[in-house]
């Protein structure tokens, strides 16, 4: 089978699309591919979402999430996926700009269903779950929020770097409730 994977060289500025055109057969290295066969198998026709990772086409490392969609035929038979992997740094550049601020210490982060860091100051915190980031009893009720697809305002909320804070969790879905993501915002 042939796979063609267009690749976004210059993310946030026009063009830098660059084609990759695969002799190896995606469908078995991409899992989001077999999730969308099996639903069609099982009469779903939605996007999938997969989990966020690290991902590597060839051209460099980024973190990103694969996604996709079946397609089908005139006379309605499954034909094959179109999809695509989504690039995350554009979207951490405009979570964590600074003049967004209010106070020193204010965070905002985006979390997947199940806790895991997406985008963070911090580096070395994504990929991470919260609860393995930051020990502090006060995550139990974040993690529980986000886990639940819920919101939630608390105080005495410590952060991973020992600051007092307010939090706040908003829960949302992507299409059709095809994903659920968390924002979580801290101010001392």
């Amino acid at each position: 089978n042939l796979s063609i994977v267009y690749n976004d060289s210059t993310p946030g500025i026009d063009g830098g699309i660059k084609t990759f055109i695969q002799n190896k057969n995606m469908y078995n290295s991409i899992p989001v591919i077999s999730k969308i066969e099996n639903n069609v198998h099982n009469g779903e026709q939605k996007i999938i979402f997969g989990s966020v990772k690290r991902l590597d086409y060839g051209n460099g490392e980024f973190l990103g999430i694969n996604l996709g969609m079946p397609i089908f035929n005139q006379k309605g038979d499954f034909a094959g996926v179109i999809g695509f992997s989504l690039e995350l740094s554009q979207m951490s550049k405009a979570l964590l700009d600074p003049s967004l601020n209010f106070h020193e210490g204010d965070q905002r982060l985006l979390l997947t269903d199940d806790g895991t860091f997406v985008i963070h100051e911090n580096p070395k915190a994504i990929l991470q779950k919260i609860n393995e980031y930051n020990h502090s009893p006060s995550v139990a009720p974040i993690l529980s929020a986000i886990k639940e697809h819920r919101d939630i305002l608390i105080n005495n909320f410590y952060t991973s770097t020992g600051l007092t804070s307010y939090a706040s969790v908003v829960s949302f879905s992507t299409l059709e409730d095809s994903s659920y993501w968390s924002i979580l915002v801290t101010t001392p």
